[in-house]
C-alpha cells in the first residue's frame, strides 16, 4: 500500500511538472501566434545587388504596444530599419530608426516601397530569384521571431 501511496505521488507530481513545462512552453511560442508576419520580401534590383529591402506587414495581436528594434541575418554585414522621407526640395531619402517601429497593440506595421523597410547592406553572396532567406526580428517585448522570406528580383 506504501508502495502504490509513493507511486501517486510520483504520478501526481510528474503530472503537475508536465503540465507546467507544456505552459512555460505555450507563453513561449504565444508570441509567435500573436505578433504575426505576413507577404514578407527580400527585394533585389538585379540579380548582382549588393543591397536588398524587405518589405512585410507585422500584426500585433498581444493587448500591449511593442517595437520592432532590431533585425539579423546571416546574408549581409548589416540589417537596419529604415524610413523613406520626403526631404522639402522634394527629393527622398532613407533615414535610420534608432529607436525601432513602434506597433500598437491590435494594430500593425506595414513595410513597404515608399515607407518604413528593412534594409540589408554588403550582401555576403547575390541572391536568387525565390531563395529563402532566413531573419530573426528582435521585438523590444515579444523578444526573437525568426521569419524566412523569398526573394524577389526586380528588373
Amino acid at each position: 500500500m506504501r508502495v502504490l501511496l509513493k507511486s501517486a505521488k510520483l504520478v501526481a507530481v510528474l503530472l503537475a511538472l508536465s503540465w507546467a513545462g507544456f505552459a512555460i512552453y505555450l507563453g513561449s511560442i504565444s508570441n509567435y501566434t500573436r505578433l504575426l508576419v505576413e507577404d514578407a520580401v527580400v527585394v533585389v534590383n538585379s540579380p548582382v545587388s549588393k543591397s536588398a529591402a524587405v518589405y512585410m506587414v507585422i500584426h500585433n495581436n498581444t493587448d500591449s504596444d511593442d517595437r520592432l528594434m532590431q533585425v539579423h541575418t546571416d546574408i549581409a554585414r548589416v540589417a537596419g530599419l529604415h524610413r523613406e522621407v520626403v526631404e522639402p526640395n522634394g527629393t527622398t531619402k532613407l533615414q535610420v530608426l534608432p529607436s525601432g517601429l513602434e506597433i500598437q497593440s491590435g494594430g500593425q506595421a506595414e513595410l513597404k516601397r515608399g515607407g518604413d523597410r528593412i534594409l540589408l547592406k554588403g550582401l555576403k553572396h547575390y541572391l536568387s530569384q525565390g531563395e529563402n532567406v532566413t531573419m530573426v526580428l528582435n521585438f523590444e517585448k515579444a523578444g526573437e521571431l525568426v521569419i524566412r522570406a523569398p526573394v524577389e528580383i526586380k528588373n
